[in-house]
């Protein structure tokens, strides 16, 4: 007798009820290139954004340097100095006490390897000769491996901690080990010491080993500050022994750092200290319980440290390259220069950069997708990472994948190619993808992260587009069920546009075909190529 009553009031109920008001109205604006737009209220993350050699405060970057070399902090063994001078890699540098004077947030690049950087105490007390040969800045450095020198190096480290400098709450990163050019610890120097000095594989890992043991055991609890300046998989003599380097160093706790980011497609398909793989299909992915460990990379190359670009447009194109291929990684930090980084000449574009740092999938103001297929040649030359199509590696995301779906989703290689921007390493990449109508395809399926959108709400679709087809339209979930946009029109112009397609009452719930949320559709004959579909919330 209840459930009559109830069943007949809801019919009473639904009688009475008004009738439902229209669709709500998908507004939709088209605008000529790149679209990089911020929500309003949209800023940095206190725990994320650009770090640079600005000595002094800048608007633009949120931590300056502080360089000290080794000789600078202790030209007396065991005594820790903040008031002398130093200098590396043709830079001088004030006193600690000075560089620190106007506080806020800083990094420190401790120069230690270089014989010049050394107090000269170090090789009378170890009795040690420099690596045979010079660096390409014309340094000798001493061997970090050797155990008295190590021993040294860890009594600096030691003594640096009980200052307090780790526990600093404005330090935000650390380089280490301290060594070579740059503080860059790739092989150049190590190759040397193994080809002209004898130093073999078993004592160097046995070094590294000791050395990750003793800076996790000095830092502590900041051990997430200090930064590994090295990478996975670099080209050494030792060949695989030294593959897992910078995944041992996340393994102690530290943080990993990504030099000469700008060759976007070389050495980067397969990343384990980033958690950054390749699945079986060809995706590039990163693992989401990967350790949470500070990720920094370097941006300030691009027509700088013997790299090239042929004109305005390149530069642009490798600018968006890079920085979308580094946030693709989970990258919190990003070392800049000016002017070489081109921070004034693509303002909107790094300032869409700086709010993106440090993000996930709860607090990300948008998702993204970058469509793209490339061929990363150091994979060319290995066969223990088997994929399908090995070298050739899909797409930048960011909680947003593209979907092959049979039988319409079809799709093709976009038709804009680039090889060998800013060095012949950097490979073949063609950018955007298409319908391929020739084999039955007629849209592009997009899924988006379950935990990007929890709930209708209403959203933004950036497609960012080449303006060469008929038509298209963009396929959705609403509050109605599946349904589709207007039709935005092409003009044949082939130029880069973008479409902002506002969806009020956007749902995510998987519910096109493939178990997708977004397709782009075309909506005549010819085929409509995306190079990159953007959702913000």
């Amino acid at each position: 007798m209840v459930r009559r009553l109830v069943s007949a009031a809801l019919v009473v109920a639904s009688a009475c009820a008004p009738p439902p008001g229209p669709a709500p109205a998908i507004a939709i604006e088209v605008v000529p290139g790149h679209d990089w737009s911020l929500p309003p209220g949209v800023g940095v993350r206190q725990d994320a954004g650009f770090y640079g050699d600005e000595p002094g405060p800048h608007p633009r970057i949120d931590a300056r340097v502080l360089d000290l070399t080794w000789r600078q902090l202790e030209p007396t063994e065991g005594e820790l100095r903040t008031d002398t001078f130093g200098s590396a890699a043709g830079l001088d540098f004030a006193p600690w006490v000075e560089q620190r004077a106007a506080g806020g947030r800083y990094w420190l690049r401790l120069w230690l390897s270089g014989l010049d950087w050394a107090p000269t105490w170090v090789v009378d007390a170890c009795q040690v000769q420099p690596v045979s040969g010079m660096d390409g800045d014309g340094q000798y450095h001493l061997p970090l491996w050797h155990p008295c020198v190590w021993s040294k190096l860890r009594a600096l480290w030691a003594r640096l901690a009980d200052a307090g400098v780790l526990a600093d709450p404005d330090l935000v990163l650390v380089y280490v080990p301290g060594g070579f050019t740059w503080l860059d610890f790739d092989f150049e120097v190590i190759d040397r010491a193994v080809l002209e000095d004898g130093l073999d594989a078993t004592t160097f890992r046995a070094w590294f080993a000791t050395m990750l043991t003793d800076l996790a055991a000095v830092a502590g609890p900041d051990v997430g500050k200090l930064v590994y300046t090295g990478e996975d998989y670099p080209r050494a003599s030792f060949g695989p022994l030294v593959d897992d380097l910078a995944a041992d160093a996340v393994a102690a706790g530290l943080g990993v750092r990504l030099g000469r980011a700008e060759l976007t497609n070389d050495h980067r398909a397969h990343l384990p200290a980033w958690g950054a793989t390749v699945t079986a299909d060809g995706r590039a992915v990163l693992d989401p319980t990967r350790p949470a460990r500070l990720r920094a990379v370097e941006l300030d190359c691009f027509d700088a440290c013997g790299q090239r670009v042929a004109d305005a447009d390149e530069l642009a194109y490798a600018i968006r390259t890079s920085t979308a291929s580094v946030l693709a990684l989970g990258a919190q930090w990003i070392y800049v220069v000016f002017p070489d980084s081109h921070l004034d000449d693509h303002a909107d574009h790094w300032r869409w950069v700086r709010a993106e740092l440090g993000r996930g999938v709860d607090d990300a103001f948008d998702a993204w997708v970058v469509l793209r297929e490339a061929e990363d040649r150091v994979w060319a030359e290995r066969d223990d990472r088997p994929w399908a199509t090995r070298p050739w590696v899909r797409d930048f995301a960011r909680f947003v994948e593209q979907r092959p779906v049979a039988p319409d989703g079809v799709t093709a290689r976009g038709r804009a190619v680039h090889t060998g921007v800013l060095d012949a390493r950097n490979g073949t990449a063609y950018e955007g993808r298409r319908t391929d109508a020739a084999a039955g395809g007629r849209a592009l399926y997009f899924a988006v992260d379950p935990g990007f959108l929890t709930g209708p709400r209403a959203v933004t679709v950036h497609v960012t587009f080449v303006d060469d087809c008929d038509a298209w339209r963009l396929a959705y979930v609403g509050a109605a069920g599946p349904t589709e946009s207007p039709a935005i029109g092409c003009g044949g112009s082939a130029a880069i546009k973008t479409a902002r397609i506002h969806l009020p009452d956007a749902r995510f719930v998987r519910g096109l075909a493939g178990a997708t949320d977004l397709a782009v559709v075309r909506a005549g004959a010819a085929d409509v190529e995306v190079q990159m579909l953007r959702i913000v919330r």
